[in-house]
């Protein structure tokens, strides 16, 4: 583990990164302009891009927030590497920006600050993170008929399932859990004939059983409703 003390007793500087973006197209850019050669951390295999370290990663820090971003974000903390192509790296995923989102298939992007002390950064910068699967989303798109709306005065004693993969609260559904429960609601681990509401993650990749049990429910004429990631943090005022 690589410690920066700079004479500061009780104080180090610690963190890590974890990236792997998939992109035929993106991974031969990086391959024609050699980037990995530049990039310690960086490796590229077929149509997967991955980036790994576990010591040192502040360059990783800017976590994308949306598909559209992470070009941007890649190109940013490549930046620190000096790569001797990089302008023309650059440059050509600027002009193929459109082509090269619509590429992507997934990207996963979790960074972690532990530093401490003096190097200690902000609760909510210690950990950010970015998932997203254009499967996923397309999987979602099969079932837009079956949303419905949600207001703040409807989650106070109300019974949530979560399911999918979430975009807010870094992806951990005990922290969901935890904001539902301020709201006055309550989560529990799979649906039954008490469950109000089933949530699906704005990222997608829903359980099926889920699925299949609120339909069942739905069908036997239990109110219970079908709602999205998105409307349920403004519902809770937090989005």
């Amino acid at each position: 583990m690589k410690i920066r003390t700079d004479f500061v007793t009780n104080s180090s500087s610690y963190s890590s990164v974890c990236i792997t973006i998939e992109s035929k197209e993106l991974a031969q850019l990086l391959k024609k302009y050699e980037i990995q050669h530049d990039v310690p951390e960086l490796s590229v295999r077929g149509s997967k891009t991955s980036v790994f370290n576990d010591e040192f990663a502040l360059e990783w820090g800017n976590v994308p927030t949306s598909v559209n971003q992470v070009l941007d974000a890649l190109m940013t903390s490549l930046r620190a590497y000096r790569c001797a192509r990089y302008d023309a790296f650059c440059e050509e995923v600027s002009t193929r920006k459109k082509e090269l989102t619509d590429s992507l298939q997934s990207v996963r992007w979790a960074f972690e600050d532990d530093s401490s002390g003096d190097f200690e950064v902000a609760a909510e910068d210690r950990e950010k993170r970015f998932t997203w699967s254009r499967a996923a989303l397309e999987k979602l798109q099969g079932i837009e008929d079956l949303f419905t709306p949600i207001e703040n005065r409807q989650i106070e004693g109300h019974i949530f399932v979560l399911t999918g993969t979430f975009s807010h609260c870094g992806g951990k559904r005990y922290l969901i859990d935890s904001c539902i429960r301020k709201a006055g609601g309550r989560c529990t681990s799979a649906v039954s004939g008490k469950t109000d509401y089933v949530v699906i993650g704005d990222v997608g990749g829903y359980a099926d059983k889920v699925l299949a049990q609120f339909k069942e429910r739905k069908e036997q004429g239990q109110k219970i409703q079908l709602i999205r990631e998105a409307d349920l943090f403004r519902a809770l005022g937090e989005d």
